[in-house]
């Protein structure tokens, strides 16, 4: 069997157009869907993001009643999460520098929550 060689031609198209294999594609899809629990039929915001080198893509499903587009409905949704996940862990025990450089009037991002000691404030 003959080796196929319209590869080269097929990406060289593909770069002309502005194709970049090395950036993630992303894709944002709405649907209406019923399980056979729901009384209704509801909405699902769908992400999908294509990685350069994995063999699936990642895919995140939200139900929602929001009938806004799919990529705001998951920025939203997304950003909603980390809120949560800030509040949780400023509220833990183990993470007493967060509430000590809130009184300080020192915002923390999560990359210098690790850094953070109560002697640098």
């Amino acid at each position: 069997m003959a080796a196929y060689k319209g590869g080269a031609d097929i990406l060289r198209r593909l770069y002309s157009c502005g194709f970049n294999a090395m950036k993630t594609l992303l894709r944002y899809k709405s649907l209406r869907y019923q399980a056979a629990s729901w009384q209704t039929v509801r909405r699902v915001a769908a992400k999908v993001e294509f990685h350069f080198g994995e063999l699936f893509p990642r895919v995140g499903f939200i139900v929602t009643d929001l009938e806004t587009d799919s990529r705001a409905v998951v920025q939203f949704y997304n950003t909603r999460g980390t809120a949560e996940q800030w509040i949780k862990e400023g509220l833990s025990p183990q993470n007493d520098n967060v509430l000590f450089a809130q009184s300080r009037n020192v915002l923390l991002t999560p990359s210098r929550l690790g850094r953070c000691k109560k002697d640098n404030y």
